[in-house]
């Protein structure tokens, strides 16, 4: 009867009570290691705060040759005889009892850890504070931060958690031009594709950070207010290198799931971020990315332009022609640093690069941007990166036709994939085609290939959260 006492007392404490009165589950684990290995039984017990004697009745398999008390014999001591045999023969029995509650106690703790580990893995808690969850509801908060010292404003996305959690982050990064933290460019342009990508990510449990760069929202020009021509985008990359760090920083955020996601020339901003922040991201969402240097898109984008008005019988097929040539000398001469001459363009296409991309505010962004080969910057990526290259049939501005040398340089890095994911009938904007640019919607393709690249970070939602 003592043996089975024992090992009841010892299947009893298998679990932690609500109390904490019991030891630990995984004090049990570690008791057992240590004894295993020769510990000390006395070191053992004053290690977990438990008497000698319930050491010696609950850990009796572990210890090697049996945990015998002082002066206690065994059967290698010597023959018994007598009294002495009859005694031995009870413990025999006893021992027999206590092996079979013993090989119970065992199954039922191999299963108690395994679903400790399931709960740690899932939530991030342990056995010890899982009964004192807590959820913490869904917010936006609003951050900021000084990058080259200009103050920063932005959204920090935090999605319902558990208390104490610790979850995936992404920074977001926006396309070309004054786009702010939701992916507009007021009261124009509103599509609100970053708003619309950090919900996605929120429904995953991933938390995200986007901002107003310069010249955008509540930031302004800052630094550069006075002279907007002297900005470059290096600029820019120092201005999402901080953020990250603000991202990363976080007491939410997990740094083993950093990740970050940019459209258009967001996709090329998040390869340059790569290169200088730490730790690496774990994965690079580029939707629709810039894949060329920027003068090259350009060119293309202005020769199907001029292909399209010929067709149409807007233009003749010989001027769409001839601007085509002039646009790649104009180009040419400005790489090169030379004087630019427009003459005998069409005023439309002059304007694109005297008054836009050439004019003294823009000219020495662009300037930086066109140094930077994309698929240059994709081949020195860390290996094993996590990339997703989104290519919308129906986009105009990156056409699929120009991927292929970035997903050479991504191959040449070791990415692992997704890599590319080609949307039938997708737009720029990561619409379906013809819809309204301002259209505050995200393709069905775009938001599904968007979450399969989430997968390996994003957390199961428990009944609780839905």
């Amino acid at each position: 009867m003592v043996a089975a006492r024992r090992g009841y007392r010892w299947k009893q404490r298998l679990v932690p009570s609500r109390t904490g009165s019991d030891l630990p589950l995984l004090g049990h684990i570690a008791a057992s290691a240590w004894l295993s290995a020769g510990a000390d039984v006395r070191a053992v017990a004053e290690r977990l705060g438990d008497t000698v004697q319930t050491v010696y009745a609950t850990y009796t398999h572990k210890v090697p040759g049996g945990c015998r008390r002082p002066g206690e014999k065994s059967a290698g001591d010597g023959p018994l005889t007598g009294s002495h045999a009859i005694r031995s023969a009870g413990k025999q029995a006893s021992a027999r009892r206590e092996s079979t509650v013993v090989t119970y106690a065992r199954r039922a703790l191999r299963a108690a850890v395994a679903a400790a580990v399931t709960m740690i893995m899932a939530t991030g808690m342990t056995p010890a504070n899982a009964s004192e969850t807590v959820h913490v509801a869904a917010a936006d908060q609003r951050v900021s931060f000084a990058a080259d010292g200009t103050t920063t404003y932005g959204t920090l996305h935090i999605p319902r958690h558990l208390a104490g959690q610790h979850l995936p982050a992404a920074l977001l990064l926006p396309g070309s031009g004054p786009i702010d933290r939701n992916g507009d460019a007021p009261p124009t342009y509103t599509p609100h594709t970053l708003a619309l990508i950090a919900g996605v990510l929120g429904d995953k449990g991933i938390m995200s950070l986007r901002f107003d760069k310069y010249f955008t929202g509540q930031t302004g020009g800052g630094t550069y207010a006075k002279d907007p021509g002297r900005i470059d985008i290096q600029a820019y990359i120092r201005q999402a290198d901080a953020a990250y760090a603000l991202l990363a920083a976080r007491p939410e955020a997990d740094q083993r799931k950093l990740l970050i996601a940019g459209h258009s020339e967001g996709g090329l901003t998040e390869m340059m971020v790569d290169e200088t922040v730490r730790p690496h991201p774990a994965g690079l969402a580029m939707l629709e990315p810039q894949d060329l240097r920027i003068l090259d898109l350009i060119r293309i984008q202005l020769d199907e332009q001029l292909g399209s008005a010929a067709a149409s019988g807007q233009i003749t097929k010989a001027t769409a022609e001839h601007n085509k040539i002039l646009i790649t000398r104009v180009i040419g001469a400005f790489r090169a640093r030379h004087r630019i001459d427009t003459t005998g363009m069409l005023p439309s296409v002059a304007a694109v690069f005297t008054k836009v991309f050439f004019s003294p505010a823009n000219a020495r962004y662009v300037r930086s941007d066109d140094a930077i080969y994309p698929p240059a910057v994709a081949a020195r990526l860390p290996a094993h990166t996590r990339v997703l290259v989104t290519c919308g049939s129906a986009d105009t501005n990156v056409p699929c036709s120009t991927l292929p040398p970035l997903l050479a340089g991504l191959t040449r890095a070791h990415a692992t994939g997704p890599l590319r994911r080609l949307l039938p009938g997708i737009d720029h904007y990561l619409h379906t085609a013809h819809t309204p640019t301002n259209t505050q919607v995200l393709a069905a393709a775009a938001t599904t290939t968007l979450r399969y690249f989430l997968a390996p970070w994003a957390r199961p939602r428990t009944p609780a959260e839905t």
